[in-house]
């Protein structure tokens, strides 16, 4: 009984990365080729189909919400991760204020303080989530 139990666990946690992993690459797929397929019109959909992708990406979206992420017990490496998260968050934000003015440019000196509201909306909110998973994990922890 404890060997099946192993292997469930096993091809569960196998099966959990995979999912989480197809997720991730279309996800990333699916948004790149949706930004140059808007700076460049018909340039990705003259050529490529991308709604199997979007319904790719929703599914395992799905998926990855309902099995949920594994628990992981390092805490020396949270420290060590959220660093690096502020430093991408902010080349991400900054890059959203550059491509939200490139975008609304026309609009005129309008355009300078959207962009840059909206980048630091980005930022803010994700700093938000950052700091909600973790106090997250220090409720599970108690």
């Amino acid at each position: 009984m404890l060997l099946h139990s192993t292997r469930y666990e096993i091809i569960l946690r196998i099966l959990r990365s995979t999912i989480i992993e197809i997720f991730k690459v279309a996800l990333v797929t699916y948004l790149l080729l949706y930004l140059l397929n808007d700076t460049f019109p018909g340039f990705v959909t003259d050529n490529l189909r991308i709604i199997p992708l979007l319904w790719i990406t929703l599914i395992t979206g799905m998926l990855s919400i309902w099995i949920g992420p594994e628990k992981s017990t390092d805490n020396s490496s949270v420290q060590q991760i959220r660093f690096k998260e502020y430093i991408f968050i902010s080349v991400l934000s900054l890059a959203s204020i550059a491509f939200i003015y490139y975008r609304i440019q026309a609009v005129g000196k309008l355009a300078y303080m959207i962009s840059i509201l909206s980048g630091l909306i980005i930022f803010l909110l994700s700093i938000l989530l950052i700091n909600e998973q973790n106090n997250d994990d220090e409720i599970d922890k108690v």
